[in-house]
């Protein structure tokens, strides 16, 4: 009978706290948003949207917010104990959002031990009593107790003042049960453990950290170590490795917070020479490149142009530490095909001008030796007087034939050279679509002429 009393007992537990968690799960789905514009009773104080409603960059917002809890109200400069804090409470915060409740509750501690503010009870109450929920322990029962009773006791207006009141209404009902009154607002010691808590800013992304060349760890990650001076790496792909010298210190969970710089993508052109090379509108240089163009993360809008070609254009996504080759083919365009035409048509056109101009001053002399026979006194035979005069016409023939043909050289050679020089590219802007975009064009056909007017939406 005993026996059976206590199975009875046991799942009224279970059915409690599994009504407490379902509950929670509901306001975590259905955020009740306090008065004056708070979070929900679930989300830690970094998981607040901006002012607006709209969501804030992760690590800006995990800053800030840090910043907030950490604030001081007498308004002095932080402390070394205060910003050590500041960085306790984001790799805590981010532990809690991956769900690694141990982890976070020991970064809030510390971070609380360091700088008791209410912000920071409230956040190291959310997670134990997450942690409560997952191993049942009773310990964290208490503590998340008395921490949302030390969060109204620092600060009896705050934001969570009303999720606060809940959570401890809804836990002692828990305690109860189990036959333990509630606890009040005391402090709970951590063991005298010589640990380093590692996070980065990276998010979701995967990161590790490497201690004194050990295995790597993902992060965050709280690692037990020795007193002292230890190696710390952190890598994660496409970032840079960042190496850190980390002070650890006896009986204390020491934090760091590792902000990587992300590699950026590698992009080779394999282009005939002299070719402009432009990414996302700005010209990065000529053809041949000695290195490869360094570009960020992110869709791109590469285009390659050269005087008489037309332009090569090509949209791409890169990724943080790709490396990517482009060969790029330009083909010739129509206008500087019909340049070249035009220039050999006026060089054949000089060319024949030069022959009848040679053939004129042929004539010419010819007609200047039958001149010198009268300038001598001596009469000209009649054969003479044929020859002189069909030398004259065919003189005025070919000089005739010479200047036309020059001038159309001339014309032609001028088209060419104008139509050469003036066939340069023009680099192709990124496309858009920030808002419409109206283009106008002349158009004709067989009975009627006007403008093409198109749109884009």
């Amino acid at each position: 009978m005993a026996k059976a009393r206590s199975r009875f007992q046991d799942a009224r537990l279970f059915a409690v706290v599994g009504g407490i968690w379902t509950l929670s799960s509901v306001v975590a789905a259905n955020p009740v948003r306090a008065e004056n514009g708070g979070s929900s009773a679930d989300e830690l104080p970094a998981d607040r949207s901006t002012a607006d409603g709209s969501t804030a960059d992760r690590s800006t917002a995990d800053r800030s917010t840090a910043n907030e809890a950490m604030a001081d109200e007498r308004g002095e400069s932080p402390s070394s104990d205060t910003a050590q804090a500041k960085v306790l409470f984001e790799a805590a915060s981010r532990a809690y959002r991956k769900g690694q409740y141990e982890m976070a509750v020991a970064g809030f501690e510390e971070a609380y031990r360091l700088a008791p503010r209410p912000q920071v009870a409230f956040s190291a109450a959310q997670a134990y009593r997450k942690k409560f929920y997952i191993d049942g322990d009773r310990t964290s029962l208490e503590r998340a107790i008395a921490l949302y009773q030390a969060y109204l006791i620092g600060d009896p207006n705050g934001r969570r003042r009303d999720h606060a009141a809940q959570h401890i209404a809804s836990l002692s009902q828990v305690l109860l049960r189990l036959g333990v009154s509630a606890p009040g607002a005391t402090r709970r010691g951590r063991d005298p453990k010589t640990q380093i808590m590692i996070s980065s800013d990276l998010g979701q992304e995967e990161a590790m950290a490497i201690i004194d060349g050990a295995p790597p760890v993902d992060l965050p990650a709280i690692v037990d170590v020795k007193p002292g001076r230890h190696a710390l790496t952190i890598t994660a792909p496409g970032y840079f490795d960042k190496s850190l010298d980390v002070l650890a210190v006896d009986g204390r969970l020491v934090g760091v917070d590792a902000v990587l710089t992300p590699k950026p993508a590698l992009l080779r052109i394999s282009a005939p020479d002299d070719a402009e090379v432009s990414i996302d509108g700005r010209l990065q240089g000529t053809t041949p490149f000695s290195n490869p163009i360094e570009v960020p993360e992110g869709e791109h809008f590469i285009a390659v142009t050269q005087s008489g070609a037309y332009p090569f254009v090509e949209e791409m996504t890169l990724k943080k530490g790709d490396e990517r080759t482009i060969i790029v083919s330009l083909e010739t365009t129509t206008q500087r095909t019909v340049s070249y035409v035009f220039l050999g048509t006026g060089a054949a056109l000089f060319a024949g001008s030069t022959l009848f101009g040679l053939n004129a001053l042929g004539h010419q002399k010819k007609a200047k030796d039958i001149e010198r026979v009268l300038d001598g006194g001596r009469s000209l035979t009649v054969a003479q007087v044929e020859t002189f005069q069909d030398a004259e016409n065919k003189r005025d023939e070919a000089v005739a034939a010479a200047s036309v043909l020059g001038a159309a050289a001339v014309v032609a050679g001028a088209t060419g050279i104008l139509m050469y020089v003036l066939d340069r590219p023009r680099t192709p802007a990124p496309r858009t679509t920030d808002g419409p975009a109206l283009a106008i064009a002349p158009t004709a056909g067989a009975s009627f002429a006007g403008l093409l007017v198109t749109g884009q939406y």
